[in-house]
């Protein structure tokens, strides 16, 4: 699914492109220039990320995978305007140490890539069974492994829209679609949170002007 990332390449250039602009022909300031793009990215992420984990209420079942990918899409589309945000604000506020601090900041923003897998599967434990050779298969299951082992009994149980099958080893549940959706809306939830609060953040505590410790002192010279 390479739409996504075309939609954050296109943003990336043209908010870089957009903001020099506004700054140069418009007489914008840095500070305002870099929380308007990011406080934009990250909103417009927050708000499709959330619309991502409704698509099953919003769409019809024959354009749902159509309506994931766009809101993804956007999302990330939106996320490539923060170029022109906090991330060229290295350059802003300290030029002489613009390399160690996005080395820094990127390697803390790194963590997240480490931890949301984590985090995902103890949000999502339902999760479907891709496994021909095990019970239930193309069924979601929550359970110690991703597919229940091999039972020598299966039951139908026609109560519920599909199968749920009998037999199965203890500590399995087998999930509704329902949960799943529910279950993978947290994550969206906790994702569009965190792009929020990153784009408070910023609001408040940015800055646009060159610090002091970017000029080493000649004190001792």
């Amino acid at each position: 699914m390479h739409v996504p990332q075309v939609a954050l390449f296109a943003t990336t250039i043209l908010s870089g492109i957009a903001a020099d602009w506004v700054q140069s022909e418009k007489q914008v300031s840095t500070v305002r220039v870099r929380k308007f793009f990011n406080t934009v990215a990250f909103t417009i992420a927050g708000i499709f990320l959330i619309l991502t984990g409704w698509v099953s209420e919003i769409f019809p079942a024959d354009q749902q995978t159509l309506g994931a990918v766009a809101f993804i899409s956007i999302a990330q589309g939106g996320m490539g305007m923060s170029v022109a945000g906090f991330n060229v604000n290295h350059l802003d506020i300290g030029p002489r140490y613009a390399g160690v601090m996005m080395g820094i900041t990127n390697t803390a923003g790194t963590i997240s890539g480490i931890l949301g897998p984590v985090v995902t599967g103890w949000l999502t434990p339902c999760g479907m069974c891709d496994d021909t050779d095990s019970v239930g298969y193309n069924y979601y299951w929550e359970g110690p492994l991703p597919c229940p082992p091999l039972a020598t009994r299966l039951v139908p149980d026609n109560s519920h829209a599909f199968p749920n099958f009998a037999n199965v080893s203890v500590g399995y549940h087998q999930c509704r679609a329902t949960e799943v959706e529910a279950q993978w809306r947290n994550v969206f939830y906790l994702t569009s949170g965190l792009c929020l609060l990153g784009a408070l953040c910023f609001l408040v505590c940015a800055s646009g002007e060159v610090q002091a410790w970017n000029s080493p002192s000649v004190k001792g010279r």
